[in-house]
């Protein structure tokens, strides 16, 4: 995976693409299943091939063409909306629903059978349903691309959850609650203080696996595969499109929008936490500790604001690297990023900032860190600054655009919100610099640093 961009992470992409493989052998599919077909044009990057198709029932179908040598094609489907839909009492059915699902087997294929065909096919699938996204993840080589559609077929189709696999699943939940007893989980904590009241994101525990019910869950997973055009279905590799086209209308086009009863919603919070967070990590056998301070960003973000955000999280780094220098030598490891604890929500990112201290300096260290990040709010940065920080961002672009999981995360967060592919900034070509000014007023008046409450986590 590529520096700095992780699950919960947005990263702003460029669409390129060629037309379609001249020397492509013709395969005979349907031309009625598909509605509309894109392929973007880009001269500067003839090696980054990208064409989009929507299917009759509403399904847009990516294919991401690379000229790597992977023997592997990666695919990802993936929609809006996950357990945070339901009702509290709900919930431990729903969060548990994927896994119950995979247990209990696919189509006429029994659990032994499913985890046979997927060793014998170099398969791997996962099915996961999150607080707020739902989605088919695989990797594969070519020659078991047609097995593949026709599993993602009777995963829409033909799922159930058997009361043994529940009763599996919810056996392993339990050992795993017991096994951590009282142990603080700060990432979720994170996540649990930037939304409130949000039920979706705090651990389950023992009373919700008791109100857990196999009913609920096997109604929950078919509610959400249950409408193709709710996905995006994203195709990374070395393919033949028509080919894929072939697959789409044999497979994809046949799923029909079953009626359910759920509706899958986004959380919407009027405000944003005024917490400061740090999170004290002390490492064993070592006088040393990795901390991170993180803080949350009144703003709800856009592609402008986005590469906003990315930039300025990377000249933060650099200002702070440098800073702490002058005057500490025990520091290292400085690492900045933006976090979206509402993923895929785009409301309220955090910016947090990472780093190895002695455990002497951790305090001074500290104010050092807030007292920069305070004079950045003030001053801005110079436009040195932002040239410098845009031609990194490009290098990184260049030096990951080969990775499966790079395209995969890019393609499937700009399809998410429906982003217009013909306004993104040329990730891959000479940025254009974006006036400093701007970076600073989207971080000044997102960065309430005079208003932050402190909440202090060590382990």
């Amino acid at each position: 995976m590529p520096g700095k961009i992780y699950l919960f992470f947005l990263y702003i992409l460029p669409f390129f693409s060629l037309k379609g493989l001249e020397n492509a052998k013709s395969l005979s599919f349907d031309p009625e299943n598909f509605v509309q077909e894109v392929v973007f044009d880009g001269k500067e990057a003839s090696t980054l091939p990208i064409s989009e198709w929507r299917l009759k029932n509403g399904m847009k179908v990516i294919l991401k063409q690379t000229n790597d040598e992977e023997n592997e094609i990666s695919v990802r489907l993936v929609a809006l909306g996950g357990y945070g839909s339901v009702e509290p009492e709900d919930r431990a059915s729903a969060e548990l629903a994927a896994s119950v699902a995979m247990e209990s087997g696919i189509g006429e294929w029994c659990p032994d059978k499913l985890a046979a065909l997927l060793y014998d096919q170099s398969i791997e699938l996962n099915i996961k349903i999150e607080p707020f996204v739902r989605s088919i993840d695989a990797s594969f080589p070519p020659e078991s691309l047609e097995i593949f559609f026709t599993l993602v077929k009777k995963i829409f189709q033909q799922s159930r959850c058997t009361p043994e696999a529940f009763n599996q699943v919810l056996k392993s939940k339990k050992d795993e609650l017991t096994r951590r007893g009282r142990e603080v989980d700060s990432d979720r904590l994170l996540k649990v203080i930037a939304v409130h009241e949000q039920h979706a994101l705090n651990p389950l525990n023992f009373t919700d696996l008791k109100k857990a019910r196999v009913s609920q869950s096997e109604r929950f997973f078919r509610a959400a595969f249950s409408n193709p055009a709710d996905f995006v279905c994203i195709i990374v590799g070395k393919v033949n499109p028509e080919k894929i086209k072939k697959l789409c209308s044999d497979s994809f086009s046949a799923l029909n929008v079953q009626k359910v009863d759920q509706k899958f919603i986004l959380p919407h919070y009027k405000k944003a936490p005024k917490v400061r967070m740090t999170k004290i990590h002390h490492l064993p056998h070592s006088q040393e500790s990795l901390v991170y301070l993180s803080l949350p960003l009144h703003l709800c973000l856009d592609p402008t604001r986005l590469e906003h955000l990315e930039l300025a999280c990377q000249m933060i780094e650099t200002r702070l690297r440098n800073h702490i220098k002058t005057y500490s030598s025990e520091s290292r490891g400085m690492d900045v990023r933006y976090e979206l604890p509402l993923y895929p929500s785009l409301e309220y990112p955090w910016i947090t900032v990472q780093f190895h201290v002695d455990d002497k300096q951790i305090n001074s260290t500290l104010d050092l860190a807030l007292q920069q990040i305070k004079t950045i709010c003030r001053e801005g940065f110079s436009l040195d600054e932002v040239t410098a920080a845009s031609q990194l961002k490009q290098k990184r672009a260049k030096l990951w655009e080969c990775s499966h999981d790079y395209w995969i995360i890019l393609l499937s967060n700009h399809y998410l919100w429906k982003w217009d592919s013909k306004k993104i900034v040329g990730r891959f070509q000479m940025p254009q610099v974006i006036d400093p000014k701007e970076i600073h007023f989207t971080l000044c008046h997102s960065l309430l640093m005079d208003e932050y409450t402190p909440l202090y986590l060590e382990d």
